[in-house]
């Protein structure tokens, strides 16, 4: 039978689970006498406590599996859409490193690497004109605020002017028109009184003296009133117009100042505003070029290439077991599911074995320990093996769980093909002149004592500390003395006591 033939008959058979169970035979015990049973009164089996050697070599049922095999799988990150098959290697197909074991159809992820290159330019785009709004708006604020202070600047020189020369000049000018009106009326009155002397003096009509007298009197009544008006202006310059000027001159200063509170508010938050937005522009170009190395490197996984040289299985190897998937689902123009092992490539004579170890024993097997593996398709052949580190995780059994024990292997027959099963045989020594019972009479550190001619449902419990087992019988520490009779069968909580 070749071994593709052998693969194909066998490769599909499962892993029961690797449970263990030990091989202890009359020969093994090395002439210690089986210990003896007998029915107790209540009808129950009975065991004698005794001294003997415990002889720990254990016998487990293992799978082989492949060692480092490769797993063709599709995984994307950015690709939306299906994934179609274009053309597969065949299943049991030999292949070399570097061969193309699947290859997808390429044309709409190249429509999404183009989508993505455009969306690319544009955040770039706009990446620009966001750094360009945040260099220009710089120096636009920068401008403004100079403007701004020189506003202020200005104002406040146009109001110390005011306090210091325009306002005192415009006082002395409203004095000034008053002096020149009392001067005036000053004036016409000598005039009138240089002119009655005059007419006194003189030989003049009367009639000329009274026009003379009239025209000077209502000079020096024009004068007067003209004075009073420079004086009502005098006072209302200096009262009112010299105040209103210097306040509004104040409140240009203050408006000055408020505006420039104003503008450094306004450039505050236009410095955010353009800063939040060169920093969108930024992470769209990120997200944007991330997307596009996402869909390039989706592009490369659209064909899957071995990294080894091996035999092509379709589907996975898990459990102990091939979980096939049908040469019709990796046809041409068929869609596949992600993230799911479309086809195994794995190298014949690189294989590892896989067996379950109760936990009663897992104790004795540790990191290391060698064990010898028989292959059941190869008769008379043998190899030398050493454990992995034990597994923490352990599997549900029929009477207590059982841990992977991983055993790695030199190079094996290529005849051998993964889901072949093996015997594993582990000498771990022995224990000489121990105090014996089978496993089955200990249950959770108790064992029931039997004494002669008790009735049934007397047995009594007792505690007892346990060293190693094989599987068959356990080795006694502390509790029990040699020729007391225990119950073959402990108790359980729930079980009938016969």
């Amino acid at each position: 039978m070749t071994m593709r033939s052998m693969f194909r008959k066998l490769g599909a058979v499962t892993l029961l689970g690797g449970l263990a169970t030990l091989a202890l035979t009359q020969a093994s015990w090395g002439g210690a006498t089986m210990p003896a049973t007998a029915p107790s009164a209540g009808g129950g089996q009975t065991s004698v406590v005794r001294r003997g050697t415990l002889v720990l070599s254990l016998d487990f049922d293992g799978t082989f599996e492949p060692s480092a095999p490769f797993e063709a799988r599709i995984r994307t990150r950015s690709y939306q859409g299906d994934f179609i098959v274009a053309r597969a290697v065949t299943t049991g197909a030999t292949v070399a490193k570097g061969d193309v074991l699947l290859e997808l159809e390429s044309d709409r992820i190249d429509d999404q690497i183009a989508a993505a290159q455009n969306d690319l330019k544009l955040a770039d785009a706009n990446l620009a004109k966001a750094q360009g709004d945040v260099d220009l708006g710089q120096e636009s604020d920068v401008l403004a605020m100079a403007n701004a202070k020189i506003s202020l600047a200005n104002g406040q020189t146009d109001l110390k002017r005011w306090d210091e020369k325009d306002g005192p000049a415009f006082l002395v000018a409203a004095g000034l028109n008053a002096k020149i009106g009392d001067f005036e009326v000053e004036s016409a009155s000598d005039e009138l009184d240089q002119l009655r002397k005059m007419y006194k003096s003189e030989d003049l009509t009367s009639e000329t003296a009274d026009i003379v007298m009239k025209r000077a009197v209502r000079i020096l009544d024009l004068e007067k009133l003209m004075s009073q008006v420079a004086h009502a202006i005098q006072n209302r310059m200096a009262e009112f117009e010299a105040g209103i000027r210097r306040q509004s001159l104040s409140m240009v200063v203050d408006q000055q100042t408020l505006s420039i509170a104003q503008l450094d508010a306004s450039q505050a938050q236009g410095r955010v505003t353009r800063e939040t937005s060169l920093f969108s522009a930024r992470a769209a170009v990120d997200q944007a070029r991330r997307k596009l190395t996402e869909l390039k490197n989706d592009r490369k996984n659209f064909s899957v290439i071995s990294p080894i040289d091996g035999v092509v299985v379709y589907g996975s190897f898990e459990h102990g077991a091939w979980h096939e998937i049908e040469p019709s689902q990796l046809a041409s123009g068929e869609k596949v599911k992600a993230d799911q092992v479309l086809l195994t490539v794995y190298q014949p004579g690189n294989l590892r074995l896989r067996a379950g170890c109760p936990e009663g024993q897992i104790a004795l097997v540790s990191a290391g320990s060698k064990v010898t593996v028989r292959p059941d398709a190869l008769p008379g052949q043998s190899y030398q093996g050493g454990c992995e580190p034990m597994r923490l995780i352990g599997q549900a059994g029929k009477a207590q769980q059982h841990f992977d024990v991983i055993v790695d292997l030199p190079s094996v027959d290529e005849r051998l093909a993964p889901g072949f099963k093996a015997e594993v045989k582990f000498d771990a020594g022995k224990l000489q002149n121990v105090l014996l019972v089978p496993a089955t009479a200990v249950w959770r550190g108790k064992v029931w004592i039997s004494k002669p001619g008790a009735a049934a449902g007397s047995e009594e419990p007792r505690n007892v500390v346990v060293g190693y087992s094989n599987g068959q019988d356990i080795q006694i520490k502390s509790g029990l003395e040699e020729g007391e009779t225990v119950l073959t069968q402990a108790k359980h909580p729930g079980a009938s006591s016969s």
